[in-house]
């Protein structure tokens, strides 16, 4: 899969955005990759397009028809299968975890599974997004983009879910984490749902996951290394979490994964 991915160039945005892609006009069709979970909060934006959804698999392809299409994702458990039928224009955004309630407002009214199809969280959200797709200069669509980002954006500082995002990132039991931060198990579930969108437990196994990946690229440490280093209990804990997430062995995973790229695709 070919995409041109740009890094936010304000300063602002950056704290709370990785990135953006635009599909790479050399991309050839059909096609299809594999996309694993993530704890980015992804925004899709399809214009003259329709989306099937079938399980655990997507049909994209151009329409005939005026069709608008804003797909938001922010919690899978397994791999997605993406099935590019024929070329279409598509712009992403990924936020970081808790970045998206900067720009929306009571998020808790888009995490439910029709986001994935339709995600319009003011009036003029289409209006304004997909203008992007009238200009066709790709500096200026950024510059573009941007300029709306900023123009929606309310800073919300909210100190227990940052705290959170970096406990569950270490090595405490969920329970600890909740004594830390003086509060009980079951209020860290729910708040943690309400604005990340999945369980404190699901977005750790996750990030264990990418982290995993990271060392594979960047260190070449051994299965074993990695496994210890990601606090899992021992390589066949590490080997059985990987394989729920990707139906794949570690080896069976690398063996067809380019992991030099921003993003990791499975490629069929």
């Amino acid at each position: 899969m070919y995409v041109d991915f740009y890094k936010p160039q304000s300063e602002i945005l950056s704290q709370y955005i990785e990135g953006f892609y635009f599909m790479n006009k050399n991309q050839t069709y059909p096609f299809q990759y594999f996309t694993f979970p993530n704890n980015f909060c992804i925004l899709s934006l399809m214009n003259n397009a329709t989306l099937e959804i079938q399980n655990n698999e997507f049909f994209i392809k151009k329409s005939k028809n005026r069709i608008q299409i804003s797909s938001l994702t922010y919690h899978y458990k397994k791999q997605l299968r993406i099935n590019y039928l024929g070329p279409i224009e598509e712009f992403t955004i990924y936020f970081k975890p808790n970045a998206i309630n900067n720009f929306v407002e009571n998020m808790i009214d888009f995490y439910h599974p029709k986001s994935v199809e339709s995600f319009e969280p003011f009036d003029d959200f289409k209006k304004l997004f997909f203008n992007i797709f009238k200009i066709k200069d790709k500096t200026l669509q950024i510059d573009y983009i941007e300029t709306l980002l900023l123009s929606i954006f309310k800073e919300k500082k909210d100190s227990l879910i940052e705290n959170l995002l970096i406990d569950i990132e270490g090595e405490l039991s969920i329970e600890k984490i909740a004594s830390k931060n003086g509060i009980s198990r079951q209020y860290l579930n729910q708040y943690f749902k309400l604005k990340i969108g999945k369980s404190p437990s699901e977005y750790r196994k996750i990030s264990r996951f990418r982290k995993s990946l990271n060392l594979f690229s960047q260190q070449k440490k051994s299965f074993t290394e990695i496994s210890y280093d990601n606090l899992f209990f021992d390589q066949s804990h590490f080997n059985r979490d990987f394989k729920a997430i990707t139906n794949l062995t570690p080896k069976e995973f690398l063996a067809n994964t380019n992991l030099d790229q921003e993003n990791i695709w499975f490629i069929i």
